[in-house]
C-alpha cells in the first residue's frame, strides 16, 4: 500500500496527469505495457493514454444552484445509469501497465467537488434527524469470460454489446404526479459471473482498498458477501442503530475483507480532479475474479460517480483491456516503441 501511494504522489509530482496523447489503437482500446516490478514515473511516461467520455448522470453543485433549475431536477433518475439528457459529460483518462505478478491501472477524471463523507444523525429537541451524503467514486465491470464467446466484436476487438447497462435492471417503476421513479438493480440476467472493481472514496478508500465485488443472478455483492457500507438505520427508522451520544454516522463503513481485498487502491482529489492507481494480481485464487493474461484481451465498461450514487455517469458502449506482450525481458523498450508506432 505504501509503495502505491507513493508512486501516486511521484505521477503528481512530475506533472505526468497533463502529458501524453490520446491512444494510437483506437477509441475503446486501453493497452498495458509490460514493465519490470513497480512501475515508476518514467514507465508511466511511456504508458499509452485511453480518453473517455462517460455522461447521463448529474454533477455534483453546490445545492443553491441546483435549485434554481428545477425542471432538471424533476426530470433526474438517480438510479443506475439514467439521468438528464442536459448533463454535461465527465471526461476520464486511463492507462494501464502490467508486470510479472499485477496489473496497474491509472485513472484520472474531472470532479469540481471533492466528496468523501457519507453523512450522520443528529440528536435535536424533536428527536434524531438524518443527514445522509454520499461520496464520489468509480467502478470497472469486467466481460465475463464465458460471454465473451458469444458477443460480435467490435473495430478494435472489444465487444460491442457488453457495457455496464447490460447489467442494470429495472426492479420496479413508480408513477407519480410530475414524473417516474425507476428502481433499478444490478444483475446478471444470463446468470453468468461478472467481475466488478468499485472504489468509494469514503467506503474502501480509507482503507486503500477497492471493493471487489461479483454480479451474477442473485444481484450485487462483495466476493465475501460483503455489503458496503451498511445503513446505521434502527428498525424503526426513528434513528440510528449505533449511536454514541447526540450524533452517529448514517453508514457503517467496514474494511473489506478476505477475497474483497484483491484490489488495492490509492486515491488523491486535487485540483478538481480525482487521481486513481488500482492494482491487483493478474491471477488470483477467486473463481469470481477474471484473470489477466499477458497477450490476451479482456472486455470493460465503466461508471463515474459524482456524489454516489445520486449522480452517475456510464460509458455509452464498452472498452477492450490488452495485455501487450513481448518477446522477452530485453526487448521492452523495443516493444514499447512499436507499440506506440501502431
Amino acid at each position: 500500500m505504501r509503495n502505491l501511494i507513493v508512486s501516486l504522489m511521484a505521477f503528481i509530482l512530475t506533472a505526468l496527469f497533463v502529458s501524453g496523447c490520446s491512444s494510437p489503437f483506437g477509441g475503446s482500446t486501453l493497452v498495458a505495457l509490460p514493465v519490470d516490478g513497480e512501475p515508476g514515473p518514467e514507465d508511466w511516461e511511456k504508458a499509452v493514454p485511453l480518453d473517455m467520455r462517460v455522461w447521463m448522470g448529474n454533477v455534483n453543485i453546490p445545492e443553491e444552484i441546483a435549485s434554481l433549475d428545477l425542471e432538471t431536477s424533476h426530470r433526474s433518475t438517480p438510479e443506475c445509469h439514467h439521468g438528464p439528457s442536459t448533463s454535461d459529460p465527465v471526461d476520464i483518462r486511463i492507462q494501464a501497465l502490467y508486470n510479472r505478478e499485477e496489473l496497474f491501472l491509472l485513472l484520472r477524471w474531472t470532479d469540481q467537488t471533492r466528496d468523501a463523507h457519507l453523512g450522520s444523525w443528529q440528536l435535536g429537541p424533536e428527536g434524531w434527524i438524518a443527514r445522509p451524503r454520499a461520496d464520489d467514486g468509480v467502478a470497472i465491470l469486467w466481460m465475463p469470460l464465458e460471454e465473451r464467446a458469444e458477443e460480435p466484436a467490435g473495430p478494435g476487438g472489444e465487444a460491442g454489446a457488453f457495457r455496464c447497462q447490460s447489467a442494470c435492471h429495472m426492479r420496479e417503476v413508480d408513477v407519480y404526479d410530475g414524473g417516474t421513479k425507476m428502481r433499478m438493480e444490478m444483475r446478471s440476467a444470463r446468470g453468468k459471473k461478472m467481475d466488478l472493481w468499485r472504489w468509494r472514496a469514503a467506503v474502501t478508500g480509507p482503507y486503500g482498498l477497492a471493493d471487489d465485488m461479483v454480479i451474477d443472478d442473485r444481484g450485487k455483492r462483495g466476493d465475501e458477501g460483503q455489503v458496503l457500507p451498511l445503513e446505521n438505520r434502527s428498525p424503526s427508522a426513528a434513528g440510528p442503530k449505533q449511536a454514541s451520544g447526540s450524533a452517529a454516522p448514517y453508514y457503517l463503513v467496514e474494511e473489506p475483507r478476505g477475497r474483497q481485498r484483491e484490489v488495492k487502491a490509492a486515491g488523491l482529489w486535487e485540483g478538481g480532479r480525482w487521481q486513481l492507481l488500482l492494482k491487483r494480481a493478474l491471477v488470483t485464487d477467486d473463481p469470481d475474479d477474471v484473470p489477466y493474461v499477458p497477450g490476451g484481451s479482456m472486455p470493460f465498461s465503466l461508471s463515474v460517480f459524482d456524489n454516489t450514487f445520486t449522480e452517475h455517469h456510464v460509458m455509452d458502449g464498452s472498452a477492450v483491456l490488452v495485455l501487450w506482450r513481448g518477446e522477452g525481458p530485453g526487448n521492452k523498450e523495443r516493444q514499447i516503441d512499436e507499440a506506440m508506432d501502431l
